[in-house]
């Protein structure tokens, strides 16, 4: 996670780490996004978003974005241990 906000004055979290998206829509339509099964198939999964949002962000209610936890942990101890290893070595 970015440690400070993005241009819109945002924090955002990197796309790798959503799992699913759940859209929920005007009218109680519910579409659930499988963000790791369209990062398989070779889509780019920031164009299919915004193309959606696009598309239907008037009709759009709620959205709710779910974490790959695992992944976030498992990256989170990896940079940890790097840290611990070598403090004076920053990443860029």
């Amino acid at each position: 996670v970015p440690k400070k906000p993005n241009e819109d004055g945002l924090y955002t979290i990197p796309i790798d780490y959503i799992s699913t998206i759940r859209i929920e829509f005007n009218g109680g339509k519910v579409w659930e996004i499988d963000c790791i099964g369209k990062r398989t198939t070779g889509s780019n999964l920031e164009d299919v978003l915004g193309d959606l949002f696009d598309e239907y962000g008037d009709s759009i209610q709620n959205v709710d974005f779910r974490l790959n936890s695992a992944k976030i942990k498992r990256d989170v101890q990896k940079n940890t241990r790097a840290f611990l290893k070598n403090p004076t070595k920053r990443k860029s």
